[in-house]
């Protein structure tokens, strides 16, 4: 899945720990069979879970093997060290926001 913008990506991050956050504060449904007894789920909701959660972000940006090959010749070191700071910036700005 790709972002368009970090606006995007900051505001599905914010979503994110506002969920974190309320789920300690989550109520447990409890769920009832006919007979009056409690039936468990095969699979708790992961919004009503505790267990840690990996979530895998995509910044927008192509690495610099890409824009190598897109370029179709070599970079420079030059060149190939600004795709890298600027990729770097993107990252240290998205990973203040989480």
């Amino acid at each position: 899945m790709k972002f368009r913008s970090l606006g995007t990506l900051a505001s599905i991050a914010a979503a994110l720990a506002a969920l974190v956050a309320h789920d300690s504060q989550a109520a447990r449904p409890a769920f009832e069979q006919a007979g009056g007894g409690l039936v468990k789920p095969a699979q708790l909701p992961i919004a009503l879970s505790r267990q840690p959660v990996t979530v895998v972000v995509q910044l927008a940006g192509d690495p610099v093997a890409v824009q190598q090959g897109n370029a179709g010749r070599k970079l420079e070191r030059s060149e190939r060290e600004q795709i890298k700071a600027q990729l770097r910036s993107a990252q240290g700005a998205m990973h203040s926001n989480i």
